[in-house]
């Protein structure tokens, strides 16, 4: 007997509709910009710093420094940013969309809703839902930028001198052979405004802003006219906010007093390489794959098709899709070769400028 390509197998259809599954895609959908932010930590921290590492010794080494100051500072920077800005959003959002009558005109529900059962099920509702969720990534954009550029000068000093490392280790004078000194831990001054951690609560003031916003009618025609291309919200929000983030970084990078005016051009060259090369490579990668995931989308609508939450878990797997994608390239690839590309063309403009 002949299998339909969309029949899944009990096993596989185990781990399609699996709670644990589930409930992360529905995390996902719900705090696309804290996942989007919590990834390029760790690749700004880990993956980008390693592969800058393992670049050739001809490389400059304080090119290399400076590099690896500005990825881990931008992954800090995105993460405390997140937690400021992002975070509110995205839970004044979900409040939005528990109670949309309550923060949305009548008006406004009946034209989103359509031929939905519900304005939860609009397609157009859910657009604008994951505009407000990932669009704080953009609007943050600036601060963000301006905090990893405060923070390279410190992180470039600890590469070089590692005695200036965030803990100092001093222990005190006091003891004997039979009671050696403890040693005690101090954290440097530099920490101590990020030292303790800001939780914020979905309020009922983000959310009617939300809904005010959602009630202007141009914002509504704007979701009816690219809803339909909703499954790559994510990927086309995170290109723009790069753009604008590789823009301001590099004009603050030009106006800092902090940063080394031998090490400005190289970081620039370097950052700017990297996210045109990311966005190209990184969007038609994601195009290819979410092609060749159709199939794949199909069997997990139907392991799950008379599951009520099914389109918030398809926006967690069209969320995590590019997250995923672009985190591989930008931060674990591209590094390697940008870095090289920068040093390269840094010495090229050194030459020709003193030919």
């Amino acid at each position: 007997m002949k299998i339909s390509r969309t029949e899944t197998s009990p096993n596989f259809r185990g781990v399609l509709n699996n709670k644990y599954t589930l409930k992360g895609l529905e995390t996902i959908s719900d705090h696309g910009a804290t996942f989007n932010q919590a990834a390029s930590f760790l690749g700004a921290a880990l993956l980008r710093p390693a592969a800058i590492s393992l670049t050739p010794d001809f490389v400059d080494d304080e090119n290399k420094n400076y590099a690896k100051a500005n990825s881990i500072a931008s992954g800090v920077a995105k993460l405390a940013i997140a937690e400021l800005f992002i975070l509110p959003l995205e839970i004044g959002m979900k409040q939005v969309e528990k109670e949309p009558e309550k923060f949305l005109k009548k008006e406004t529900i009946d034209k989103l809703k359509g031929g939905a059962s519900s304005i939860n099920k609009s397609k157009d509702f859910k657009f604008l839902a994951q505009c407000f969720k990932l669009g704080g990534n953009l609007v943050s954009a600036i601060p963000k930028s301006m905090l990893t550029i405060a923070m390279i000068p410190f992180l470039n000093d600890i590469f070089k001198n590692k005695e200036k490392l965030p803990i100092n280790f001093n222990s005190k004078k006091e003891g004997n052979a039979k009671n050696p000194p403890v040693q005690k831990y101090e954290i440097n001054p530099v920490f101590s405004p990020v030292r303790n951690s800001i939780s914020f609560k979905g309020n009922e003031k983000i959310a009617k802003g939300i809904g005010k916003i959602i009630d202007i009618e141009s914002v509504q025609n704007f979701a009816k006219k690219h809803s339909d291309n909703a499954h790559n919200i994510s990927r086309d929000m995170t290109n723009v906010t790069d753009a604008v983030l590789t823009g301001t970084f590099a004009l603050s990078v030009k106006k800092s007093s902090k940063i080394d005016e031998e090490r400005k051009n190289p970081l620039i060259y370097n950052t700017v390489i990297s996210t045109a090369i990311s966005i190209v490579g990184g969007s038609a990668l994601d195009s290819l794959v979410q092609k060749g995931s159709k199939g794949f989308i199909e069997k997990f609508k139907k392991a799950n098709e008379n599951n009520p939450k099914l389109s918030k878990y398809i926006e967690g797997i069209n969320i995590l899709r590019p997250t995923v994608i672009f985190a591989f390239i930008y931060y674990g690839l591209l590094p390697y070769f940008s870095t090289i590309m920068a040093d390269n063309i840094d010495k090229k403009t050194k030459t020709d400028k003193n030919a």
